[in-house]
């Protein structure tokens, strides 16, 4: 039988309906340990916490503490880009880029102010398609 771990090895966001069924779906190691479920069901809860999250820019691209969009330049001698990569490394979700006022995503792509107003909690941008988690989500996330 596939477990969540195997399910979600490709690191996709999926709904909460598809975690809670991949959670039932897992073999426990004993039948019936209270212990193990009692896991499970904190882990469907912080996946849960994490779907409600108020959507913010700076989940698809680096951007600094006001929410301004960082980008890329080429380090300087003395290697400062630093907060380009800070800012990297609190991107929850792979593959989005902005340009042109846009937030891009395969072939899709939306206005910032549109996608940051009607798209509000991460579970929103799932009608768009399963955007691959980063290490900094999957760790929030505890998978």
């Amino acid at each position: 039988m596939e477990t969540k771990t195997n399910k979600m090895k490709d690191n996709k966001l999926i709904s909460m309906v598809e975690f809670v069924s991949l959670k039932a779906n897992e073999n426990f190691k004993t039948k019936n340990n209270i212990i193990e479920m009692c896991e499970h069901f904190k882990t469907c809860v912080k996946y849960m916490k994490f779907l409600q999250k108020p959507l913010t820019l700076g989940m698809f691209v680096p951007c600094d503490e006001y929410g301004n969009i960082i980008e890329y330049k080429e380090p300087y001698e003395d290697g400062t880009n630093i907060k380009y990569y800070e800012a990297r490394s609190r991107v929850l979700f792979a593959g989005f880029e902005v340009g042109n006022g846009y937030v891009v995503y395969g072939l899709m792509s939306f206005s910032v102010p549109y996608f940051t107003k009607y798209e509000t909690t991460i579970e929103d941008i799932l009608q768009y398609g399963n955007p691959t988690l980063t290490e900094t989500a999957l760790k929030q996330i505890n998978l």
